[in-house]
């Protein structure tokens, strides 16, 4: 006796065998032109290559800090820097007026707070902040910069600078009244 054997089994393998061959004289795409987008460098045409623009965006966080620290600021390379566990923090937000932004240097917003004047050590972690939520949302959207001002630093400045944390753009754009900024500073 002979055993029953269904035959319908064997038709899946014709056709998936043809979408298999079908897919062989198929063309690839070509790009003719890429165009590197906010926080990406590279492009162009032909053989391309892109990459994270660190100056826009900043890599994964590689460093780590020993016991009894604590993590005190990222580099855009993803390098740590350390403060001891338990070190004072403070946080505030800076807001960019007409009166932080010096006549001379349009590009800085100047920060004058009792707890950072005069405080070169003090390590400032500054991040963009929304205002307005739902509303305008007025974002900086540029890469920004903070130093501390000194005569070495800046040897013609007003006086009245002097000795204070100064938010500066990157990439030297104008600095806008109505932007806001998160100012966490850590005091080792």
């Amino acid at each position: 006796m002979q055993a029953n054997t269904p035959r319908y089994r064997y038709l899946l393998v014709v056709p998936l065998f043809l979408v298999a061959i079908g897919g062989l004289g198929a063309a690839p795409a070509v790009v003719r032109s890429l165009t590197a987008g906010f926080g990406l460098v590279g492009g162009g045409t032909g053989n391309v290559t892109l990459a994270v623009d660190t100056a826009a965006i900043q890599r994964r966080v590689t460093g780590a800090c020993g016991a009894g620290e604590a993590i005190s600021a990222v580099s855009s390379t993803g390098a740590v820097s350390c403060t001891p566990a338990g070190t004072p923090l403070l946080a505030f937000v800076h807001d960019v007026t007409a009166e932080t932004i010096p006549e001379v240097e349009p590009g800085v917003s100047i920060i004058d707070k009792p707890a950072t004047n005069g405080d070169p050590d003090a390590v400032l972690v500054v991040t963009p902040r929304v205002n307005d939520p739902g509303g305008a949302n007025v974002v900086d959207p540029h890469p920004i910069a903070v130093s501390y001002v000194t005569t070495a630093t800046c040897p013609n400045c007003d006086p009245v600078l002097l000795n204070r944390w100064m938010l500066s753009h990157a990439d030297s754009a104008v600095m806008t009244a109505g932007v806001s900024f998160n100012v966490l500073v850590v005091k080792p």
